[in-house]
């Protein structure tokens, strides 16, 4: 079911979309709702590639900001981002 899921995600955003991109916003797809700093780490990523794309991500409007919380790493105040439902 996943792999399915994941290819249409991919095919509704492939051509939309860089590669780098599209690994973070697959990423997003799979962990749900996430700051930078996790889309760093499930992407192996470094931080300062994911906050660029993730702004892209977000002027293309394929991602969204779902709230502001405390991470429970680093304890300060931090964006969630999450994917745009355009259902």
């Amino acid at each position: 079911m996943y792999q399915q899921t994941s290819k249409i995600a991919y095919d509704s955003v492939k051509d939309k979309v860089t590669k780098t991109q599209n690994t973070i916003y697959m990423a997003l797809r799979r962990i749900g709702p996430a700051n930078n700093r996790m889309l760093a780490e499930a992407t192996n990523l470094p931080i300062n590639c994911v906050t660029p794309r993730v702004h892209e991500l977000r002027g293309k409007r394929l991602v969204v900001k779902t709230e502001t919380k405390i991470d429970i790493v680093t304890k300060r105040p931090t964006i969630f981002w999450d994917i745009a439902r355009n259902d």
